[in-house]
């Protein structure tokens, strides 16, 4: 599948059954303020039809202002299944801008509740822990593979990030998740 809107394009993979290969794309935009100019790809692979990782790759060249901007960076999640739910997710990500380098690390552990998910749909919790750019979506749409036997009931987030413009960071978040259902 190639989408293209003249200044963008991509073209798009999918597994026979379905389910997201990888994404390749191309943009180069010029305007009164500048350009933009750049290229990535996106890799995706599962195991009995649960996505098990995610990789990505950029590069971006852009001028704004009269400023040049450079851009390369990586991206790489493993997504860990254990009973046929989601449990952990872990996410290790670099970039150098113009020479400068940073890096980031995150683990997210997912909590299940007794709810089982008759539809096998992916929910808005389980979205968010894919730890992508925008890539994540394609979860709620079925196109990233089976979702969790079970309905989660909170996730924990620990994150490290090592960047040039800001001293290290370090932190941890808890996201808690209830449900209702009708009869159906």
């Amino acid at each position: 599948l190639l989408i293209s809107d003249g200044e963008e394009q991509a073209k798009v993979s999918f597994t026979g059954k379905g389910y997201i290969k990888s994404i390749k794309s191309s943009w180069d935009y010029k305007d009164e303020e500048g350009s933009n100019k750049g290229n990535g790809e996106i890799s995706f692979s599962y195991k009995n039809d649960q996505l098990v990782s995610y990789s990505e790759e950029y590069n971006e060249n852009s001028k704004e202002y009269g400023e040049s901007y450079s851009i390369k960076g990586t991206y790489k999640v493993t997504y860990t299944w254990k009973n046929g739910n989601l449990v952990q997710v872990d996410s290790e990500g670099s970039e150098i801008e113009n020479g400068e380098k940073s890096k980031e690390r995150s683990t997210y552990t997912i909590e299940y509740g007794e709810q089982k998910n008759e539809l096998g749909q992916f929910t808005m919790t389980q979205s968010e822990v894919f730890d992508m750019e925008d890539a994540d979506i394609f979860g709620l749409v079925g196109m990233l593979g089976k979702a969790s036997a079970y309905f989660p009931i909170s996730y924990t987030e620990e994150w490290y990030e090592e960047s040039f413009d800001e001293s290290d960071r370090d932190g941890k978040s808890t996201v808690n998740t209830t449900y209702s259902f009708n009869q159906d």
